[in-house]
């Protein structure tokens, strides 16, 4: 697959999210205004900022996690869940 034309939307930006990061710009040679983190706190900003990495805050929830994703995605979209779901 040509991870290039892709754009990935990575939902959660912990410690799995933050050591994925490197990897999609470094190593798979995405462009980094191909990326969008969709997070529910700050965790991992800096990590963002230092890739020039678009960075949102919006937790996701049964009620609206739809249409925060179909604003999000497209065809060519691969959606990374990563966040850590505790209740």
């Amino acid at each position: 697959m040509d991870f290039q034309c892709c754009r990935i939307v990575l939902v959660g930006c912990g410690s799995i999210g933050q050591a994925l990061i490197p990897l999609l710009i470094l190593h798979l040679h995405l462009d980094p205004k191909k990326i969008c983190i969709l997070t529910a706190d700050e965790f991992g900003k800096d990590v963002a900022r230092f890739y020039n990495i678009d960075f949102h805050i919006q937790s996701l929830n049964a009620e609206d996690y739809e249409s925060i994703l179909a604003v999000n995605l497209q065809s060519s979209t691969i959606l990374l869940i990563v966040e850590l779901l505790t209740k």
